[in-house]
């Protein structure tokens, strides 16, 4: 433990100051894996007949939690590296170190573990950017309605719901 808190508080948001570690737990279930891997296209068969969890899916569960730690930060760099795979049903953690740099640049190191074994090393670079107060919402539909359940696959299958998908605004 530190002397000071690293995180605080400070109104609707969390106010972060040096470094600080954070981990997420979670399990990613087989409909969901399959629902994955339905939206994102990977015709592999050990992600749908098998027990094996897509890496894709791995690595969105390490960039999830920066929207929420640093939500107006761009993401400059990630680099991963598998080095196991993950299961279906079993826990999963996710260990974040967040380090901020000089220039607004936080270094975001991410272990990743399953049953005691590191799945992943990821490596990340975000830098704060000032101006975005709040993501653009996009009213007008331009894209393939076709192809509009993929994306929204993809977000349930991680945890994430979408407004607009199926051509809603």
């Amino acid at each position: 433990r530190w002397p000071r808190p690293r995180l605080r508080m400070g109104g609707e948001a969390i106010e972060a100051s040096g470094a600080f570690l954070l981990h997420h737990d979670y399990a990613v279930t087989r409909r969901d894996g399959a629902r994955f891997v339905d939206a994102t296209g990977d015709p592999n068969p050990i992600h749908r007949e098998g027990n094996v969890v897509a890496g894709a899916m791995t690595l969105s569960k390490v960039l999830l939690p920066l929207e929420v730690v640093l939500p107006t930060a761009d993401v400059l760099s990630v680099q991963t590296k598998f080095t196991s795979v993950a299961f279906y049903g079993d826990r999963i953690r996710n260990v974040f170190r967040f380090e901020p740099g000089k220039d607004g640049v936080w270094k975001v190191e991410v272990n990743t573990y399953q049953a005691g074994r590191r799945v992943a090393k990821s490596a990340l670079k975000c830098r704060e950017n000032a101006s975005a107060d709040a993501p653009a919402k996009v009213h007008e539909w331009r894209g393939n309605r076709g192809q509009a359940g993929k994306g929204a696959g993809v977000g349930e299958g991680v945890g994430v719901e979408f407004e607009g998908y199926g051509g809603q605004g």
